[in-house]
C-alpha cells in the first residue's frame, strides 16, 4: 500500500508473449528490381533463446556492412526489449517523452533496470509509463560475418 517515490501503481515486469518472441533475426537486402528477389542476407543473429525467426527485406540497403550494423541494432532491439514495465507515475512523469531513457529501482522484488519509454498515458495527477528494456549495448557493434559478393551479372 505504500508508494515507492513518485510511483502509486507497479504492474510488474512482463516478457514479451511467446507468439511475438523472436528467437532469430535475419535481414534480407540489396534488391534486384529485375528479379524481385533480394541477392544477400545477413547472418542469424540471436535474439532471445524461443520464439520464431524473424526475417525482414530492406529495399534501401545495398552495402555488406550496413546490413549487418542494421541487424545487429534490431536484434538487441528484440532481445532486451524483452521486459517489459507498466507503472503509474505522479507528477514526476509528466514531462516524459516516448524515446526518453529511464532508470527504474524497485524494492519488491528488488532489481535496476534501464528502460527505454515507448507510450506515455498522461492524465491530470498522474502518467501512466509503458517502456520496454533497454542497454547501452544496443550502440555497440558486434560484428558477424559478411556474406560473399554476389557474381556479376553477365
Amino acid at each position: 500500500g505504500q508508494t515507492w517515490g513518485q510511483v502509486t501503481a507497479f504492474d510488474g515486469l512482463a516478457k514479451m508473449p511467446v507468439e511475438k518472441a523472436v528467437k532469430s533475426f535475419i535481414l534480407e537486402y540489396r534488391q534486384d528490381s529485375f528479379s524481385n528477389t533480394y541477392l544477400l542476407s545477413t547472418t542469424a543473429r540471436a535474439a532471445i533463446p524461443f520464439g520464431k525467426e524473424l526475417r525482414l527485406q530492406n529495399d534501401t540497403i545495398r552495402d555488406r556492412t550496413t546490413a549487418d550494423k542494421v541487424a545487429d541494432y534490431l536484434a538487441k532491439r528484440h532481445r532486451y526489449g524483452d521486459e517489459q514495465l507498466s507503472v503509474t507515475i505522479g507528477q514526476g512523469a509528466r514531462k516524459l517523452m516516448p524515446g526518453q531513457l529511464i532508470a527504474y529501482t524497485s524494492p519488491r522484488p528488488s532489481f535496476t533496470k534501464t528502460f527505454v519509454v515507448f507510450d506515455v498515458d498522461r492524465k491530470l495527477d498522474a502518467s501512466t509509463i509503458q517502456a520496454v528494456g533497454g542497454n547501452a549495448e544496443l550502440y555497440t557493434y558486434t560484428p558477424a560475418t559478411l556474406p560473399a559478393e554476389p557474381p556479376a551479372a553477365p
